[in-house]
């Protein structure tokens, strides 16, 4: 327990709170907080609008690009290659005819 430098103890155990007087301690103010409401502004709601007009914009505009992967040239997957570290295997010779290849495409 809390004792001062003599030893003696600081408080008695009659003044000790139980654990009901504590959790009623904190439950009042957590009852006055959960019960206040929350005020949206007019500011708030135009963020929210602002945001989502702009992740919509970005989803056309992407769909719009027709931007996918994995690139492939001929039948070689590079993505897949350079994350399974294979490119490497490939001839410096085939590596130069691929990336001139006319086949070089995203793959859709």
């Amino acid at each position: 327990m809390w004792r001062v430098p003599d030893g003696t103890r600081l408080l008695s155990a009659a003044e000790f709170l139980s654990h009901q007087k504590i959790s009623s301690c904190f439950s009042r103010p957590a009852t006055k907080v959960r019960q206040q409401q929350v005020q949206v502004g007019r500011e708030d709601v135009d963020a929210v609008e602002d945001k989502t007009n702009i992740i919509a914009a970005r989803k056309n505009v992407l769909s719009c690009l027709h931007l996918e992967h994995p690139i492939v040239v001929d039948h070689f997957n590079l993505c897949h290659m350079i994350i399974n570290d294979q490119l490497d295997t490939l001839k410096l010779v085939l590596l130069q005819f691929l990336l001139k290849s006319p086949s070089y495409r995203y793959q859709h």
